[in-house]
């Protein structure tokens, strides 16, 4: 697994460390301050981290013991690896949520499924705020993929163009806020597969715990 990682400067910031006990640090970015810190404990078979960024334990399988577990979190350094460890020591915790971003692209990518279309049609509805701006665009290039005169697109298209620029403008005039925002856009046009596309991303909050403790397991194994 590749254990390299480039941490950012507000991770760089927690420079003081305070070892507790043989299994315990407090990590600080200021030293005379309790804000933006945290605590580290290595238990027998788990990483705990707790303090003003939540808490989260991490269970690797089939690892233990102090050293051993500090050398596994050197090298978790993929954050989908990460949060599989994370689901064996919590019941529950939260490490992905809906992103609007994502059902987006997912949608678009739905669209270029259903109607066999380009990378470059993607690009084009990708990159536009509205459909009118961009219909000229659309209608060239699809006279290049189908292989007719623009003027004939809409009659050689190979399936229903009304139906795909019905999606392409409701894509691009509806506003995902919700996952319901996503499901319903899905089976109104009948993407039946949508539950195979991706519409969450990793939270921030599990993003920077995975940093912290990344960066926690770096310097301890640097400096001891």
């Amino acid at each position: 697994m590749e254990n390299k990682i480039e941490f950012s400067d507000d991770i760089k910031r927690f420079k003081h460390f305070t070892k507790i006990d043989d299994n315990t640090w407090y990590v600080q970015c200021n030293k005379d301050s309790v804000c933006e810190s945290y605590y580290v404990t290595v238990l027998v078979n788990a990483i705990v981290m707790y303090g003003d960024y939540d808490g989260v334990i991490v269970k690797p399988n089939s690892t233990s013991g102090r050293e051993e577990l500090i050398n596994w979190m050197v090298n978790a350094t993929s954050l989908n690896y990460f949060c599989e460890k994370v689901f064996n020591g919590n019941q529950y915790h939260k490490c992905k949520e809906f992103s609007s971003k994502v059902a987006k692209e997912s949608i678009l990518d739905m669209i270029m499924d259903k109607f066999d279309l380009s990378k470059e049609m993607k690009d084009i509805i990708k990159k536009a705020d509205n459909f009118t701006d961009i219909r000229d665009d659309l209608i060239n290039r699809l006279s290049l993929e189908i292989g007719c005169h623009p003027e004939n697109v809409e009659r050689d298209f190979p399936d229903d163009y009304e139906k795909f620029e019905e999606i392409v403008i409701e894509l691009l005039d509806t506003s995902f806020y919700h996952d319901f925002d996503y499901f319903e856009f899905c089976e109104n046009h009948d993407f039946y597969d949508f539950s195979e596309y991706p519409y969450e991303e990793y939270t921030s909050r599990i993003r920077l715990q995975h940093q912290c403790l990344l960066w926690w397991a770096n310097m301890v194994n640097k400096n001891e």
